[in-house]
């Protein structure tokens, strides 16, 4: 069952519901901000002895763009936490 569906059924769990979104929200940022981590030079050099110097361009854009995507996620999820924050009861 989804939040909207809860409140609506019970709605004076309202004030439960927003500290729960606070908290899954908090964890998602946190979650997220890991995955940047995720590739360390350690596996890029594995990438390069498993597919050679010619596939080393494809790994890095295929990289840089998994990074920006992260990035992009990060900075999404910072912007809801705050305006969740200056909202919250």
């Amino acid at each position: 069952m989804q939040t909207g569906d809860r409140l609506s059924y019970h709605p004076e769990d309202a004030l439960r519901e927003v500290a729960r979104f606070h908290a899954t929200l908090a964890k998602a940022v946190a979650d997220v901000t890991e995955l940047t981590d995720a590739v360390s030079l350690r596996d890029q050099e594995q990438f390069e002895k498993r597919f050679g110097p010619d596939w080393k361009a494809v790994v890095q854009h295929k990289l840089a763009t998994y990074q920006s995507q992260v990035g992009r996620a990060i900075v999404e999820l910072q912007d809801i936490a705050e305006e969740a924050s200056t909202t919250a009861p």
